[in-house]
């Protein structure tokens, strides 16, 4: 059997040729992802920081519907007073004064 030195060249070179492309284009494709990897990253922080803001602004609503409710219930507490001290209190009888003239 006769091994042909000019092809078995020719197909090492493409081998070598195909595998330094190969190289390349992952460390290419690896480049993209670490890049797209690195926005998605930012991307996330910047997401975090809205959402703690918008957690903030949540919580001191909140507290100030607690203080609203809060002075609410006081007023209709000292509403519900005067009405039943209004209740029990006898209405006064209206004599008119005459004045001698």
């Amino acid at each position: 059997m006769k091994i042909n030195l000019d092809l078995n060249a020719w197909s090492i070179g493409t081998t070598i040729v195909a595998v330094a492309f190969a190289i390349a284009y992952m460390q290419a494709d690896v480049r993209d992802l670490k890049a797209e990897d690195g926005r998605l990253l930012e991307r996330m922080r910047s997401e975090r920081v809205e959402i703690t803001e918008r957690v903030r602004r949540i919580e001191e609503r909140t507290e100030r519907d607690r203080d609203t409710i809060a002075n609410m219930q006081g007023d209709i507490r000292v509403i519900r007073q005067i009405l039943e001290g209004a209740r029990q209190a006898p209405i006064p009888q209206f004599t008119p004064q005459f004045s001698p003239r």
